[in-house]
Order: structure tokens, then C-alpha cells, then sequence
């Protein structure tokens, strides 16, 4: 997949009201799933790394691919709140009129996501397909670390659908919690440099026709060879996009003085 435009697209509610207002309710339910969804994807009192890429099978909708992360940072929680969430805005729907949520502990902040990216497709020519992406995000301050939570829907244009009446929509399902965590090497030193774990669990299915058969052998062969190498390159681009954020905000926090989550 490569990006057909990276600015954010206008609200139009005859189009976008429904599909927001469905994603929002699911987000809403994910936040109490985080520790069931950690606990399966081995992410539960886990401070190592770990980058691991699989298709489960069992999923309470069929199969799909699991995505899970963790690694740790030289940035202070602060900074890594404010660049994940100013990295969200960048993209957030444009002409929307919604309330924004607080960033009070234990309550959260939403954001609107819509854009639209190109999937390669031989069967279409060179300049693939392109599709329109829209998902909603929301994120929760605690005491001591920040969980955000995210669904995304990817929809194929119309031309596509009429050819291919039985597509489903791209989906994916987001989770991710950091916190600040200590080295063994610097633990008692208060000139130690802050480090935060990024733990994140990422569920995607992809927009297959409904009528495939996501259980056969073929299909779960193709989530393994083609959908998970295809969907890692997306992810690693989200990582180099997060990683520059993080030291522009570094820069800045450290020019304006110490910053509240």
C-alpha cells in the first residue's frame, strides 16, 4: 500500500455520520478489552521487547491478523502523549463539528480520522485502487500510563464493489498502552533518562469477498505470505512517522519548559 494523498478529507455527514458513530461505540467497548487482548497477544506483564506477526484463526469473527509490539523509548511519558495525539489531529477530518474530550485522568479524548490511500492491484492497472480510510481514536490518561484505542475501516470505491458485489470493508482494531518504566541499570538515580514502554496490539481483516472461505488453506496461506509482509511496511512507516514526532516534541517541550499530559 502506498499513500495516494496524506491530507486529511472534509466531513460529509450523508456519507461519514453513520459509519463515525458505529466506530466511535466500538472504540468505546475496546477500552475495557485492553487486558484480555494484551493477555492473548502475550503482552501482559511483558517490559521486553517484542515484535511478533501472526494469523489467528479462532477470532470471534474468523481469522485475522494480529499484530503485536513492544519496545522501549528515551522519551518521558508527557512527550510521548503530546506527539501520539498531535500526530492524530495532523490527520483528524476536516469541517467537523463534534466536542472535543478532556485529557482528565481516567476520562478521554476522541479524534476523527479520514483520508484515503492506494492499494496495488494488478488486476485494475498500475495506479491500483484507491481507498477511502476512516477510523475514530480515542485515548484515556491515567495515573500512570496512557491507553489509546482505535478502530479504522478501509471501503472500496464504487466501481470496485459493483465488480466485486460480495467486498467487505478493510478493518482494523487498535491498542495501545505506554508507561514509564525504569532500567535495572538506572533504577535509584534521579539524573536517569526517562523511558517509556510502547506496547501495542494491532487486530486487522482484510477486505476479502464475502464469499471466500476464510478458513481454507489457501486463504489463510495468503494472510500469512501477502497480507501480513504488506501491512508490516504500513506499520513500520507509522513507527518512523511516530519516532519523528517524539524528537520534534522533545525539542519543543524542552524550549517551552515542562509540559502537563
Amino acid at each position: 500500500m502506498r499513500s495516494l494523498n496524506n491530507d486529511s478529507l472534509e466531513y460529509d455527514a450523508s456519507v461519514d455520520a453513520s459509519t463515525f458513530e458505529t466506530m466511535e461505540k466500538n472504540v468505546a467497548e475496546q477500552y475495557a478489552q485492553v487486558a484480555q487482548v494484551f493477555q492473548d497477544a502475550g503482552l501482559t506483564d511483558s517490559t521486553t521487547e517484542l515484535s511478533d506477526a501472526q494469523v489467528v484463526k479462532q477470532g470471534p469473527h474468523g481469522p485475522f491478523v494480529r499484530f503485536a509490539t513492544a519496545k522501549v523509548a528515551p522519551f518521558a511519558l508527557d512527550t510521548v502523549s503530546q506527539a501520539m495525539w498531535k500526530g492524530a489531529q495532523k490527520r483528524a477530518v476536516r469541517n467537523m463539528k463534534y466536542l472535543e474530550g478532556t485529557t482528565t485522568e481516567g476520562d478521554g479524548s476522541v479524534v476523527y480520522l479520514k483520508t484515503e490511500c492506494m492499494l496495488q492491484d494488478d488486476s485494475v492497472g498500475a495506479r491500483g485502487i484507491s481507498v477511502l480510510l476512516r477510523g475514530v481514536c480515542r485515548r484515556y490518561v491515567e495515573p500512570d500510563r496512557i491507553v489509546l484505542v482505535w478502530e479504522g475501516r478501509g471501503d472500496w470505491p464504487k466501481n470496485y464493489s459493483r465488480s466485486h458485489p460480495s467486498s467487505v470493508p478493510i478493518r482494523e482494531r487498535g491498542y495501545c498502552v505506554v508507561q514509564t518504566v525504569q532500567s535495572e541499570k538506572v533504577k535509584g538515580r534521579r539524573d536517569a533518562a526517562p523511558l517509556s514502554l510502547f506496547q501495542t496490539c494491532i487486530c486487522m481483516t482484510p477486505g476479502l469477498s464475502a464469499g471466500i472461505d476464510m478458513d481454507s488453506p489457501e486463504c489463510l496461506d495468503m494472510l500469512s505470505d501477502s497480507v501480513i509482509p504488506s501491512y508490516r511496511k504500513i506499520l513500520d512507516a507509522r513507527d518512523q512517522m511516530l519516532e519523528n514526532a517524539l524528537l520534534d516534541e522533545m525539542i519543543q517541550s524542552k524550549m517551552r519548559g515542562p509540559l502537563r499530559r
